[in-house]
């Protein structure tokens, strides 16, 4: 353990029987707030269940956890699920996780149980999980797994929420992925519902609404013809869930209609049909460099509209991985491009800002309802 005002507090991982969890918690707050006194403050304002398969997901997922405390202290509960042909284990840790609250000596801190089943106690993995909540807190799952593997125990888990959070980007199917959130949206009514990967996407539908801001190109916006995109890509499978969002959040706020939902063409090349009140608009995707370890992310887009003169709108990705350059061409004359550092897009901070966001995000919901027909199902 360590202490002072400058070190976060760093608790012992404890290994205790399922029966004894809420005793050995509470003999662990005792021995933190002996250790540091008043400085430990001991906070929760959400449950926050986290469900996935295999020890390093969990190890990594650990490591997440353990920056969560500074904006939301929790009491997470990381449900692992191992091998359902292995022999039957269900084994359970506690520890805490602290950080150092803003200009101050305190510390904020959250306490994290995790549960490691086997064999037939994988599926017993929510019912170990749900005397563990906290009354009066609202309760956050966050599935972080691929959806196009999903195992029956989202369900118990997703019916107990008041907040689902998912990860799109982890599917190997990313158009399956992609035609089934709908039907995940009408299946749980009572919950908001998040993505992961549209919350990378943040950036880049404010730099996209922010190319338009000008009064004087904000009627290009319905003269628009042809949107290209590019994503990182490295070898197969077709990772394009990120792109189709952006494209649904398009549909979505400009009111355009899908003509011909997304084709495939080969060697990572796709292309849609959209249209307007005012024509048909294009739209090619291509791959590109991947930036970072994220399988499905955009690299840059351009956005081209009819015009006098005609106009290209674009974004892309800084040589240096962690801006990106905003560009507005009308005819041959460049009127602006701004560098723009981009914000963090880990897995934590992404989580966080899923995290701050608990009421139903209709901008959310209206765009992957349109992704869903962009790429071939339902809305």
């Amino acid at each position: 353990m360590t202490d002072g005002t400058n070190t976060p507090f760093d608790g012992d991982r404890v290994s205790v029987s399922m029966g004894d969890i809420e005793v050995a918690l509470a003999q662990m707050w005792r021995e933190a707030g002996e250790a540091t006194g008043p400085q430990v403050v001991h906070t929760r304002v959400l449950n926050l269940l986290i469900c996935t398969e295999g020890e390093a997901n969990a190890q990594a997922l650990t490591e997440a956890i353990a920056a969560l405390p500074a904006r939301h202290p929790a009491r997470t509960i990381l449900l692992v699920a191992g091998d359902p042909e292995e022999p039957e284990t269900l084994d359970a840790w506690i520890e805490m996780h602290c950080q150092i609250a803003l200009g101050g000596r305190q510390q904020l801190c959250g306490e994290q149980i995790s549960i490691h089943a086997t064999g037939d106690a994988v599926n017993r993995l929510p019912s170990a999980a749900l005397p563990l909540l906290l009354p009066d807190l609202p309760v956050v799952v966050y599935w972080r797994e691929p959806l196009d593997r999903e195992r029956a125990l989202l369900h118990p888990l997703a019916r107990l929420a008041d907040r689902i959070i998912l990860d799109s980007g982890l599917a190997r199917d990313s158009l399956a992925v992609v035609r089934r959130l709908p039907a995940i949206l009408d299946r749980y009514p009572g919950a908001s519902i998040g993505d992961i990967i549209w919350a990378r996407l943040t950036p880049w539908r404010e730099l996209t609404a922010q190319l338009f801001d000008a009064q004087d190109l904000r009627p290009y916006l319905d003269t628009i013809t042809a949107v290209d995109l590019t994503y990182g890509q490295d070898g197969e499978p077709l990772h394009v869930t990120q792109a189709c969002f952006y494209l649904g959040w398009l549909v979505s706020c400009l009111n355009w209609a899908v003509e011909t939902a997304i084709q495939v063409e080969g060697a990572g090349r796709v292309s849609v049909q959209l249209r307007s009140q005012h024509g048909r608009i294009a739209v090619r995707l291509e791959p590109g460099e991947r930036f970072d370890e994220l399988p499905d992310s955009l690299v840059g887009l351009v956005i081209h509209a009819d015009g006098e003169p005609p106009a290209r709108f674009e974004i892309v990705r800084a040589d240096d991985r962690v801006c990106a350059i905003s560009r507005v061409r009308l005819g041959e004359r460049e009127i602006l491009e701004r560098v723009v550092t981009l914000p963090d897009l880990s897995e934590i901070a992404s989580l966080s800002q899923e995290l701050d966001q608990m009421v139903r995000d209709r901008t959310f919901e209206q765009a992957v309802r349109a992704a869903a027909t962009i790429a071939g199902g339902s809305a």
